[in-house]
Parts: C-alpha cells; structure tokens; sequence
C-alpha cells in the first residue's frame, strides 16, 4: 500500500489538536515513547501476533507504531493520522509503515479489514459515538480495541513537576478541554447497548529520564500550549523557574521521571 502525503485536515478535527501540526517534529524528539512492557502486554494479554492486522489510530508521529511494528510486522501495520505535519514525521522514521490521511470518524480503510484498532494518546479528542462506529466498521468479528495513554506520574515525580502541570500548564488549559483524566471518554463503552465488551485495564509502570532542555520542549509540545504562540518565552520562563525552585532537583542535569502507561481494551461483541 502506498503512503499518502497530502491531506486537507477535515473541519471536525479540533482546533486544539491541529496546533499539534506546529510542534510536530518537537513533539517526535521530547514527547518520551511507550514502554518495552508494553509489546509483552499487547502479546501475552491481547494475544497479538505477526498474523494480526493492526490499525494505529490517530497515529501522530508513530510512537505506538514502533511497540506494534515488533509485535505484528510492518506488511500487517497500517498507520491513520489526520495532520500531516505528524504524519511526515512517522514516515521519515518508520518508511516501511503504510500511513494515509484520515480521522477516528472517517477511517480508510474497508470493512471488517483489521483484527485491532489500537489508540495511543488520542481517544479523549474523538467524537466518541462517531468514533466507535467507524471502529466498529473495520474491526473484523471478535476484533478488539485497545486505547492507552503514556503520562508522567506527577505525583510521584520530581517536586516540579506538581508546579508545573497543575500551574505553569494546568492554568492555561481552556475550559472544557478533553483529557483522558476526565474519563468523559469512557461514555460510549458504559452504555448499556454497548457493542464492545466490558473495558479491562491494566497500568504499566516505567520510568525515563529527561533533561531540563527536555522538560521545557515536552511543555512546548501540549496541544494547548503549541496554541499559545505569543507566550512560548513566559512558559520556558514559568518552567525554568519550577524547576529552579525545586529544592532537590534544582542543579540537576538530569531528572528521574516515573511514568504510567494507561491501557484499556475490549473486544468487539
């Protein structure tokens, strides 16, 4: 399958998520990637295979599609993102992967065609019933779903980290901005006519390192905060100084930062 290139974002993408176009190449070099657990859990618990045939969803700058290349191959993987600023960046890193234009409300791809949709990060910024449909569409029969979100643990993360999401970030996040803490997500699946089985969960704790440069750019790169062209130097100025009054990390040149990668799954009834 070829890749395609060009694409006219469709109008029902959120203006939010297109400012994740700007930071596109940001987001690919300080956004930390999914965990090595996490190929052990999509084989040992989803039972996926090299004769699986993947969808990535919302696939951004590919950090899933790494872990689901290992696990099914790059000829049974096929990559749907809507912006092409990500895009470009999961094709200049995984070639081999096929990647096409398209959101979770318009998939392109035919029916009953893949045995897992797999959502990283992106599932809280669906139109969820539009979305489950279209999932529902290409899921073969007894095909399963599978949404995860890779955040840094702030609570028990380094002191600054508190400050800086619950204030340098978390002030300037608009109203009514969806996020996967909400749960708001979880609607479609807790309907009593749901067509998926009950959602299952499981946490997969791991840890990365960041330097201070690092911390700064992965702030640039929060969908809100991309948007905010006219204060980028008053946040690296707000994050410096979160960092600088840490009292135990303040010289540090690395820091030490526990991470929770969020899975939930089901299977298509």
């Amino acid at each position: 399958m070829p890749t395609a290139t060009l694409f006219e974002v469709s109008p029902s993408v959120p203006t939010l998520v297109k400012a994740f176009n700007s930071v596109a190449q940001t987001y690919e070099k300080f956004r930390p990637g999914y965990p090595l657990q996490l190929q052990e859990f999509l084989e040992t618990r989803l039972n996926m295979s090299s004769s699986s045939r993947v969808l990535d969803l919302a696939a951004g700058t590919g950090k899933v599609s790494r872990v689901l290349e290992k696990v099914c191959g790059v000829e049974n993987l096929v990559a749907v993102e809507p912006l092409d600023g990500m895009r470009s960046e999961l094709t200049a890193s995984l070639p081999s992967v096929s990647a096409f234009p398209g959101t979770a409300e318009s998939i392109p791809l035919p029916d009953a065609s893949v045995d897992f949709v797999v959502v990283g990060d992106a599932f809280h910024w669906f139109r969820g019933q539009e979305a489950v449909a279209e999932i529902l569409r290409v899921l073969k029969p007894g095909g399963q779903l599978c949404v995860m979100w890779n955040d840094p643990d702030v609570t028990n993360g380094p002191a600054f980290m508190k400050t800086l999401f619950f204030n340098v970030v978390g002030s300037r996040k608009p109203a009514g901005t969806p996020t996967y803490w909400s749960g708001e997500w979880k609607a479609p699946f807790q309907a009593q006519n749901s067509p998926f089985s009950p959602l299952q969960f499981q946490r997969i704790q791991h840890n990365t390192t960041m330097t201070p440069q690092q911390v700064i750019k992965f702030v640039s790169s929060l969908s809100w905060i991309a948007a905010l062209t006219s204060e980028q130097a008053q946040i690296e100025e707000e994050t410096r100084a979160a960092m600088a009054a840490d009292p135990v990390n303040s010289n540090k040149d690395i820091f030490h930062v526990p991470y929770n990668t969020d899975v939930y799954w089901c299977t298509k009834l």
